[in-house]
């Protein structure tokens, strides 16, 4: 196995990494495409009663979701599914999916995005919503566009 040269070590203590907050949901990533050479991302999610995103499909990046606490309701073409503390999900590219916080706690959970660039989609989106209080469905199509992704309608 060859490592790239601009790959180093990297400890990130408690409470490091650069958030974003969209919505309901708050992601810290704690490695970066600067990190890790462009490999992955990886980010500690939390997100409240309530939140989730819209449906929709990560064309560059497969997911993988590390449950740490409370639950999300999870969906792909598959169909709907619970996914609870020390549960592993994984979204491969191209497949379409949603998440959602149905129940009355915050969910935690690590989310590790291979390849790495989902971070810059996270955070031009939290800017969008910092600059104007909640973008149009517009806006977020076109930044989602040029990460990469596509949003679907929303699920019966």
């Amino acid at each position: 196995m060859t490592t790239s040269i601009n790959v180093r070590p990297k400890l990130v203590r408690a409470g490091e990494g650069e958030t974003h907050v969209v919505g309901l949901e708050r992601v810290t990533f704690l490695l970066t495409d600067d990190d890790t050479d462009g490999v992955f991302s990886l980010g500690l999610l939390t997100v409240e009663p309530g939140g989730g995103p819209p449906p929709h499909v990560h064309h560059r990046e497969d997911e993988v979701f590390v449950m740490l606490s409370g639950e999300l309701q999870v969906w792909t073409p598959q169909g709907w599914f619970t996914a609870r503390s020390g549960d592993v999900v994984f979204l491969p590219a191209d497949v379409p999916h949603t998440h959602r916080n149905d129940s009355s706690e915050s969910a935690r959970l690590y989310l590790l995005a291979n390849p790495a660039g989902f971070e810059r989609f996270c955070a031009q989106l939290a800017r969008l919503f910092e600059a104007s209080g909640g973008p149009s469905s517009s806006d977020v199509a076109q930044v989602a566009e040029e990460h990469g992704l596509s949003l679907l309608p929303p699920l019966p």
